[in-house]
């Protein structure tokens, strides 16, 4: 019985359709606001054209991070949403994202054994999860950014989708090799647009000072009352103590606050 999915929706030998589906990938992740949205525009190009299922993971402060999942059944989601929360690949040499980060070097398994999920998992929970999802075909390319590879985008499909074939890895490599330079880019924007909030939150945060400050000097004088640098300490102290008179004069005071 024929799949009721496309053997594969960008012909095999059309250079010109992969080209397209290369420069649209790209120019949806450009045009997205922030790094999220990229990551969602990546995913939405390659599920169903790649694969059933995808998931972005990137290199971040030394660690691995899976940034995006994606499925075309909306009701699979959670399971990769799981995956990806409780079971990093930074330190499991087994899991596929692990090795193709650290050898640059993509991983293909067109008919996924049995013995896939008992190999893979670390806790039953973790094998019920590789089973719930199953696997039928999977494939894992670097996603490279300046000749290095920045993170991992992996592919997948079930036994009742078309098996993920050669064509399929040779175009999520091209898709790999190309997205990296989006990546860093929305990557740097977000850096710049944290930047510039955090600016904002400072000068905001300056201007209300000085409105508080102006609002304590306008009090003082109004109140005809002596006013000092540090005069919004609720309480101070001097050690030692010392009593002073009731309406004492003074010459000079200093105040250290620590």
């Amino acid at each position: 019985m024929p799949s009721p999915h496309p053997a594969i929706l960008l012909p095999v030998g059309d250079d010109q359709e992969r080209l397209r589906f290369l420069g649209s990938a790209t120019e949806g992740m450009a045009d997205a606001p922030d790094l999220d949205g990229a990551l969602a525009s990546l995913c939405a190009s390659v599920v169903p054209r790649l694969a059933q299922w995808c998931s972005v993971t990137l290199c971040e402060d030394g660690r691995l991070v899976a940034r995006k999942v994606w499925h075309q059944s909306s009701e699979r989601v959670h399971v990769l949403s799981e995956l990806g929360r409780l079971y990093s690949p930074l330190d499991d040499r087994r899991h596929p994202v692990h090795r193709v980060i650290t050898t640059g070097r993509s991983e293909f398994v067109a008919a996924v054994p049995e013995s896939f999920a008992s190999r893979l998992a670390s806790s039953p929970r973790h094998m019920d999860l590789i089973r719930e999802l199953g696997i039928a075909s999977i494939m894992c390319v670097p996603i490279r950014s300046r000749g290095k590879a920045i993170g991992a985008l992996l592919l997948g499909a079930d036994a009742g989708w078309r098996p993920l074939s050669r064509a399929d890895l040779l175009l999520a490599e091209q898709l790999g090799a190309k997205v990296g330079f989006a990546i860093e880019r929305a990557r740097l924007h977000q850096v710049v647009e944290d930047e510039l909030a955090e600016r904002i939150r400072a000068e905001e945060a300056v201007r209300r000072h000085e409105r508080e400050q102006a609002l304590i000097l306008d009090t003082v004088r109004a109140m005809n009352i002596p006013y000092l640098a540090g005069s919004s300490l609720p309480v101070t102290w001097r050690m030692p103590s010392i009593d002073m008179p009731y309406g004492a004069e003074l010459e000079e005071v200093m105040c250290v606050a620590i």
